[in-house]
């Protein structure tokens, strides 16, 4: 959808931002509630920030204050553990982004959400998140992106051959120097761990052949020790020595 095939939404007006600065402070105090596990005591400020953001809406269609509101109602149902509902302020809340900002700007919320929901423990929606980000913008920078969160989110299962292969789309889009080594860095380490020294060493010869423009310089002197210390693991002593 066409960022400019759209009016811009109407901006959030003060009295619109005190209401949501309201939802985000009632939705806190129930999260805090659920943490210390006082059940009974999460769900009213939670119930009372859901209600204040459906009359938000109700008056306020089609504005920046309207997207912010799904956003807040999303997180709310959430935490109160209404699946479908959370879901439903989701999907509208991804729909305004798409129509406002573009796919672009979905597929990096899509993207940022996947990456809060793997930290939550809700690996199965975070993998979701990711496929669509990818259908969305299967490639560019955001891209890369849902590929490494995919590839992240795999090593936490142990899922190494699915990381590894994550790790590799990301590469085929080509990041630049910096995001590329931090790749590399994540599959030297997920192949030493499993043993697979001769992958290791072929990713950290690749690692030190990065154009070193855009790298800092300590880098390109770790990851050449990085790569003695591997040679020196393979039992290749001149080759560690030469390096």
């Amino acid at each position: 959808i066409a960022r400019h095939s759209v009016p811009a939404p109407a901006p959030i007006s003060p009295e619109q931002q005190k209401l949501l600065d309201e939802a985000a402070r009632l939705r806190g105090s129930g999260r805090r509630h659920l943490q210390a596990r006082q059940y009974d005591r999460a769900e009213g400020p939670l119930r009372e920030a859901v209600a204040l953001m459906d009359g938000l809406l109700a008056n306020a269609s089609d504005t920046e204050a309207a997207s912010a509101a799904l956003y807040e109602k999303y997180r709310c149902h959430e935490l109160l553990g209404e699946y479908l509902e959370r879901e439903s302020a989701f999907r509208a809340y991804l729909r305004d982004l798409r129509r406002d900002q573009g796919d672009e700007a979905a597929a990096r919320e899509l993207v940022q959400d996947a990456r809060r929901l793997i930290c939550t423990g809700d690996s199965e929606t975070a993998g979701r998140r990711l496929e669509q980000a990818l259908a969305l913008t299967p490639n560019g920078p955001v891209a890369v992106a849902a590929h490494a969160v995919m590839a992240s989110a795999a090593e936490r299962q142990r899922l190494f051959d699915l990381a590894h292969s994550q790790y590799r789309m990301a590469l085929q889009e080509k990041p630049p120097p910096r995001l590329a080594a931090a790749i590399y860095r994540n599959m030297i380490a997920l192949n030493a761990y499993r043993g697979r020294l001769d992958a290791a060493v072929a990713d950290a010869e690749v690692l030190c052949a990065l154009p070193r423009e855009g790298l800092p310089p300590q880098d390109c002197v770790r990851h050449r020790c990085l790569l003695a210390r591997l040679h020196r693991r393979s039992g290749e002593t001149g080759k560690a020595v030469r390096r």
